[in-house]
């Protein structure tokens, strides 16, 4: 489960993303206009986008309907469509179906202006989806229709009684939450299948939470003799954790081999495909494996542990799981025991310890024996061309930019020795001069920067590698060590083509 809020002008232009990102909250849901015109697009629809994606939330967007048949749904889409041009969503474009003159046309109209609405937008390659409160969508929209798009549905209770598959449920509208001033609508997040692939081929800590959810209700059989080809049934919280790894090719990535024992994956893993903590020392987050002992060992390793599942979020205390091989009956626990979300709480005393695999791979420290940089910071940020300065980023803990939207300055500091840095501009012939540390910014705004050269000085053994990707381009290019200064090939970018994201990390080299 993931926790998000939806918003729309009327929150105002001063949300803070960073807060919110860091109290919890995974997603937002932007409104980006009501009705036909291009005219009502959201007043706050491109800042809250902007900023959001720059807090790294996943970003969704709806679409508020006040069409009367269906050909007015048609325009409304089209208008939607206009006004979410080049943006790239996450999440589904919803439509928001709420107008009592829309329900007093009866079923049959309703049917059609959802069917028309959400189907142009299928056609012009957007998931989409349908937002309405449960009595509203149950007695207005038939179950075939229902069926065929992710449904987001609201009812301030507490429990969804929508009886239908539904994707998000809007909990509450009084929500408050550090970031945003007064009250905001609060979700929550079931079906991991609705996030883009675009997102899951990158964030593949996402990819393993999504894959982990089509396991829920599945049993032991299910899990030892259908995925991993065992001959029995065995205690299987740790086959399950196992099975999803292979299915995402993770074996070998993130775990070391297929594991039996919940204790074994931390055991064979920890230090080279990922990071075993005690409770305590640091906070879980999504994407953990957690580990429960219900009692001291003597004589075990730290590893020994009773039972393993995985973090699907965190909320303060509690903890929401994915975990196989839980509440089963009698002498044949394992046969009658299921894969299930649980609630867990921190407090709890057999609550033991956590693993978190090296998600970001080789742009993580421990995944790459180069990057020992003793402790030498870089941190940097970019401005964008009709944008502003985006956050500043230290080493590989984010990337500096906002995709698709070209870049136009480059600020960079180490916290030890100095970093120089210059850059070159689409059209021009030569590179801007050298700027040093953060005496001025490499670039001049407005115009779009197609390369970027850096050089660490004042430290010898180490230098500076830095990465960047290219506006409407799916990944990265290679890394660049430095600066040659013979033939000045050493540079980050492709001549003629607009940077949108930049990586920098300090390396022994």
């Amino acid at each position: 489960m993931m926790k998000g809020i939806d918003v729309s002008t009327w929150q105002g232009k001063y949300i803070d993303y960073e807060k919110i990102r860091k109290s919890g909250i995974d997603f937002v849901i932007i409104r980006a206009g009501y009705g036909k015109e291009t005219s009502q697009k959201d007043d706050c629809f491109e800042l809250n986008y902007k900023n959001a994606k720059a807090a790294g939330l996943l970003v969704g967007a709806y679409w508020y309907s006040y069409a009367l048949s269906a050909a007015e749904a048609v325009t409304e889409a089209e208008t939607c469509m206009k006004c979410i041009k080049g943006k790239k969503f996450d999440l589904p474009v919803f439509l928001d179906m709420e107008e009592s003159s829309q329900f007093g046309k009866g079923q049959k109209i309703c049917n059609d202006i959802v069917k028309s609405f959400c189907d142009t937008l299928i056609n012009g390659g957007y998931k989409t989806g349908l937002y309405m409160s449960v009595t509203s969508l149950m007695t207005y929209i038939s179950e075939s229709v229902r069926n065929n798009y992710t449904i987001w549905v609201a009812q301030y209770y507490n429990k969804c009684q929508y009886s239908g598959k539904y994707a998000i449920w809007q909990h509450s509208s009084t929500a408050r939450i550090s970031g945003i001033d007064g009250n905001v609508d609060e979700n929550y997040l079931y079906d991991m299948s609705i996030i883009s692939d675009d997102i899951l081929s990158t964030d593949n800590m996402i990819k393993f939470l999504k894959q982990a959810a089509t396991y829920l209700g599945t049993n032991g059989e299910f899990i030892c003799k259908t995925k991993l080809k065992l001959g029995s049934v065995y205690d299987w919280c740790a086959f399950a954790v196992s099975a999803i790894m292979q299915d995402c090719g993770f074996i070998g990535k993130y775990m070391k081999s297929i594991c039996g024992g919940a204790g074994d994956i931390p055991r064979y893993s920890d230090g080279k495909y990922g990071t075993w903590f005690k409770k305590g020392t640091k906070a879980p987050q999504a994407g953990d494996l957690f580990f429960l002992r219900y009692a001291d060992y003597p004589g075990k390793d730290k590893y020994f542990c009773d039972h393993v599942g995985i973090v699907e979020s965190v909320n303060g205390s509690i903890i929401t799981t994915l975990e196989g091989n839980v509440d089963g009956y009698g002498s044949n626990w394992a046969a009658t025991s299921t894969f299930k979300r649980k609630t867990r709480y921190l407090t709890d005393n057999s609550v033991y310890a956590f693993y978190r695999p090296n998600w970001q791979g080789e742009t993580t420290k421990t995944a790459n024996k180069n990057t020992d940089t003793d402790n030498i910071d870089v941190t940097y940020q970019v401005h964008t061309v009709g944008g502003g300065w985006l956050p500043n980023v230290k080493n590989l803990e984010d990337y500096a930019g906002f995709e698709n939207h070209p870049i136009d300055g480059i600020y960079a500091s180490t916290s030890k020795g100095h970093i120089r840095y210059r850059v070159k501009l689409i059209g021009g012939k030569n590179y801007l001069p050298w700027v040093i540390d953060r005496e001025d910014y490499a670039g001049i705004l407005g115009k779009q920067i197609d390369c970027v050269q850096m050089e660490l000085i004042g430290i010898d053994g180490y230098t500076v590698e830095y990465r960047v990707s290219t506006a409407n381009s799916t990944g990265y290019l290679d890394w660049v060590q430095g600066y040659n200064n013979d033939n000045e090939d050493g540079y980050a970018g492709l001549v003629g083509v607009a940077i949108d994201k930049l990586m920098l990390r300090i390396i022994k080299g």
